[in-house]
């Protein structure tokens, strides 16, 4: 169906509660993935009334700037579907998002259905979820859940906010959960509750286990809630939390680089038996916070490494390196990106030296035109380590006759970038890749940025 333009008192009426609080009527609007050859999505909506209603999209979530795509009818059960076209995703940016509503007439007037995100391009996530664990074996309801996923670099704790009801956090089984526990079964009848989840993770009521499985009886969430904690063994970028039945005000969830507060959000209340992804636009995290008010759950976190960069300042978690100027680097970053460093050089007469020079604080410019401010870079020094040492040399000159620094990493990588300054027009500059066998895998050269 074509895009077709809107009355202008409907657009008037649209434009009226855009920038004020937008009213949610009982309908919800489903976006279904692309189908393979196809180039559009379907936005349905369900349980609206009326004659037709309007698919409204918007760059932010707010929707104060949004566009009317076009008009479907509903049928007698108040559903409809509207195709949406869609460009090429690869010639989006990454993570492109776009929020759709649904725009329809009631007695009351002008109705919206919650939004829908819709995301294209997206980059690869990891996906943690409670079901499988990394051995391919299913997770058992009631299993204790904190150490099964160490290997990926993640642990889980649990601070109960009941005096009675242990710290842990177990599995519960959304799909077949008892009768005392529906506000946790999905699919369901809250808001956007439309999918199975399967295993949840939910802070333990108690911890009986007669049979002595290793396993809680019958797992049920602590009406009380608690903090659940993810600590990450390497920064990591967060991309979105599923959580379920989160009913009651209160919850939060902060996140941390190291010990240092960089983001909190309040987690919104979805009612009873919804699920509801939050978007966690937030980067080199190392610990994720999530305080549950009520029985709430989470359903699952995606996330990816962070990228690792590498310079001689700071950590890439902003904390300085303590690395003097003209102080020979080898394996100074070992522990922290388990990376080692050597040089040699083309002078016969010079041993060889990667040695840190402090550089005037002034802003050097990248390809992309980005302005920085360096003030340690690596070289091939000029001159020897200091007499009885080869940890220091004493006035740092980078090598005239030039040569070359080899970094070695102590596991697999998949290399981004690199940044050289002061490469001169001419200049025949290069990094080649090798594998752990020496095999060139590739020669990328350096472009003259500043001469």
């Amino acid at each position: 169906m074509k895009s077709q333009l809107l009355a202008a008192p409907l657009l008037a009426a649209l434009s009226a509660v855009a920038s004020a609080d937008l009213p949610i009527g009982s309908a919800t609007l489903t976006a279904t993935t692309r189908r393979i050859g196809a180039n559009h999505l379907h936005a349905s909506i369900e349980g609206a009334r009326g004659p037709a209603f309007f698919v409204v999209a918007s760059r932010d979530e707010d929707f104060n700037q949004f566009r009317v795509l076009g008009r479907a009818a509903l049928d007698q059960h108040g559903d409809g579907t509207y195709a949406i076209e869609i460009p090429n995703e690869r010639t989006l940016p990454k993570n492109f998002r776009i929020h759709l509503r649904g725009a329809y007439f009631t007695r009351a007037g002008l109705q919206l259905s919650a939004p829908s995100t819709l995301l294209l391009n997206p980059t690869p996530v990891e996906r943690l979820d409670f079901t499988w664990g990394l051995d391919g074996e299913r997770i058992a309801p009631g299993m204790s859940l904190s150490q099964q996923w160490v290997r990926r670099g993640i642990e889980i704790e649990v601070d109960s906010f009941s005096r009675s009801a242990p710290s842990m956090a177990i599995a519960l089984d959304s799909h077949s959960s008892r009768a005392a526990e529906q506000d946790l079964v999905t699919p369901g009848a809250g808001r956007g509750n439309r999918r199975a989840l399967h295993n949840l993770l939910v802070v333990a009521d108690d911890a009986k286990d007669r049979d002595h499985d290793l396993h809680v009886d019958k797992p049920a969430a602590s009406p009380a809630g608690g903090l659940v904690t993810f600590s990450f063994a390497s920064p990591t970028v967060l991309d979105g939390l599923t959580l379920v039945n989160v009913d009651a005000p209160g919850s939060r969830l902060r996140c941390y680089t190291e010990d240092r507060l960089v983001g909190e959000l309040p987690i919104p209340m979805g009612g009873t038996g919804s699920v509801q992804t939050i978007r966690l636009p937030f980067e080199a995290v190392t610990r994720l916070e999530v305080s549950l008010a009520s029985d709430a759950a989470i359903a699952e976190l995606t996330y990816l490494p962070c990228p690792e960069v590498i310079e001689f300042d700071r950590t890439m978690t902003g904390i300085p390196l303590d690395l003097s100027h003209g102080e020979v680097l080898r394996d100074q970053l070992a522990g922290k990106h388990a990376v080692s460093f050597s040089a040699h050089t083309n002078n016969p007469a010079n041993e060889g030296l990667a040695v840190i020079v402090p550089r005037s604080p002034v802003p050097t410019h990248s390809e992309e035109g980005d302005r920085r401010f360096e003030h340690n870079v690596l070289v091939i020094s000029e001159y020897g380590g200091v007499r009885g040492t080869r940890d220091f040399v004493r006035k740092p000159q980078p090598e005239p006759l030039g040569g070359y620094i080899q970094i070695d990493f102590e596991t697999n990588v998949r290399w981004g970038s690199a940044q050289v300054s002061d490469v001169n027009r001419g200049e025949d500059s290069f990094f080649v890749a090798e594998d752990i066998r020496g095999n060139e895998l590739g020669i990328f050269g350096c472009r003259s940025v500043l001469t």
